[in-house]
């Protein structure tokens, strides 16, 4: 079970810093991106609130981002480091289907999500009721990062290529618009210097349809 608190913004307030939504991953907010692309991730990381006894199997942390200070408007964004020794399949079909299916494994992923209401509400509702929930664990592989809906859904090779798989904006019940997501989706890119990122078909639509 996924034994994070993601929904209670009071406590999180107490316990870890809130960042500014439409400024986080602009140089210098909240860290100097000087490095390679690893570099840059582990330097976000010191920033974040590592996720303790989350039962997934695999490293997280989280941010706490500001949307709107009145009226108060507060999502999540979660970072998930997923090892070679977790993955279902060594090999990257995102990477395959474009075409660099040559490049050598890497052994971390690291997956950016923004997670969506419906989410949220199965993590926080779920108390082990059933196998397929999405706290549980398939193989090592969380169901958090194999959810379709989530707001955002981004991952990263730390070689610096990349995935953006999903964005759903405000038609599909999101908190953000579209634009608004793929802005900070660039930014995080740019940020932490990834080299090559590919857009799915699925998430070019639904940004278009926001």
């Amino acid at each position: 079970m996924l034994n994070v608190d993601i929904v209670s913004n009071k406590k999180r307030k107490r316990c870890g810093r809130i960042f500014r939504f439409k400024n986080f991953g602009e140089e210098g907010y909240p860290v100097m991106f000087r490095g390679a692309f690893r570099e840059n991730v582990n330097a976000l990381l010191e920033y974040a609130n590592l996720e303790s006894n989350v039962g997934i199997g695999m490293p997280m942390w989280s941010f706490q981002l500001e949307v709107h200070h009145q009226p108060p408007l507060h999502i999540l964004l979660f970072v998930i480091e997923e090892s070679i020794e977790a993955s279902l399949n060594r090999h990257c079909k995102h990477c395959q289907y474009v075409g660099w299916g040559n490049n050598f494994i890497c052994n971390k992923k690291y997956h950016f999500v923004l997670p969506s209401k419906e989410a949220l509400a199965n993590c926080n509702s779920c108390e082990g009721c059933c196998n397929d929930s999405l706290t549980r664990m398939n193989n090592g592989k969380s169901k958090l990062i194999e959810f379709q809906g989530h707001m955002m859904h981004g991952v990263f090779h730390s070689n610096g290529f990349g995935h953006l798989l999903c964005v759903n904006g405000l038609e599909m019940g999101s908190n953000l618009a579209g634009n608004q997501i793929m802005e900070f989706w660039n930014r995080l890119c740019y940020g932490l210097q990834a080299r090559f990122v590919h857009f799915s078909c699925s998430s070019i639509h639904q940004i278009c349809s926001n």
